[in-house]
């Protein structure tokens, strides 16, 4: 389900967030946090049109497998011991009256509201209470990272051989990079003389993994299903970037042509103050939230 669908590595967070509370497995939580933001029709498409078809179903393919294999060992791992909340009295003993808010009968007053305000108070009031600290600190953490991280070492061109996958991979599960946007500054490594197989390495764990998405992964499954997941997933994407050098060379049609501009191309000043009023508003709702 996730594979398709054209969500961003944060944007899928109150997604998987949202599935894990309506009863969806660990496992299934997973699965869904890796397809989702390493795969969708945009970054297929892009990367068929700057990679070439090779890289594309290869990209498809194993974002897929690392899924499945990923939360199947999650779903393998223990359990840890939930933490409960002690319920109201009232919930305990129905004879005595409720108190508003603070019992099991605030369900019957939201089931009494619109459609429209339980969603609203769904996405701007519940889900944010879950996400904002967590969301707030993983995205603080990212920007760090992204901001220390040398820009001669993305663009070096010696780079090659098994350190090369390592090195992407260090590069890529701390950083925050979209699908859309990892593709065009794997193209240029690519042309700079970065092999297939390490770009792959970026291409699948950029996206799957950053800061953020690492401190919802531990609230929301555990700490110890949030190591399997990393774990798991960064075996996979080694194994398939060597997997890509090993046997795909011959099969690649050609070197991928370098990419100039930024990673992400703007709409013009309408997309860039669409987005700050976004951000602000986001901002916002993460201060109401804590």
């Amino acid at each position: 389900v996730g594979a398709p669908l054209p969500l961003c590595s944060c944007s899928v967070l109150p997604v998987a967030t949202s599935l894990r509370k309506e009863g969806a497995s660990r496992g299934a939580t997973s699965a869904f946090l890796i397809s989702t933001p390493e795969t969708g029709v945009d970054s297929v498409s892009v990367t068929w049109g700057l990679l070439g078809p090779f890289m594309a179903v290869a990209r498809l393919v194993s974002s897929v497998m690392t899924a499945i294999v990923t939360g199947l060992a999650v779903s393998l791992t223990p359990e840890e011991e939930p933490v409960t909340e002690a319920l109201p009295s009232c919930c305990m003993h129905k004879e005595e009256p409720p108190a508003p808010k603070d019992c099991c009968h605030a369900g019957d007053v939201q089931a009494k509201e619109s459609f429209v305000r339980r969603v609203l108070r769904y996405a701007y009031v519940d889900m944010m209470d879950d996400l904002a600290e967590t969301l707030l600190l993983g995205l603080a953490l990212a920007a760090l990272a992204a901001a220390l991280l040398p820009r001669e070492l993305l663009d070096s061109a010696i780079m090659s051989g098994p350190a090369s996958y390592l090195l992407m991979l260090v590069i890529g599960v701390p950083l925050y990079v979209c699908a859309s946007a990892s593709t065009p500054i794997a193209a240029a490594l690519i042309a700079k003389g970065l092999s297939p197989g390490a770009a792959l390495v970026f291409l699948l764990a950029g996206p799957a993994t950053n800061l953020a998405t690492l401190a919802v992964l531990k609230k929301t499954l555990g700490a110890k299903a949030a190591v399997v997941h990393i774990s798991v997933l960064a075996v996979m994407t080694l194994a398939f970037g060597w997997l890509v050098d090993a046997q795909g060379r011959d099969l690649l049609t050609g070197t991928a042509r370098a990419v100039s501009g930024h990673a992400h191309e703007h709409g013009g000043f309408s997309a860039d103050l669409l987005g700050s009023v976004a951000a602000i508003l986001l901002l916002g709702l993460i201060g109401a939230a804590l």
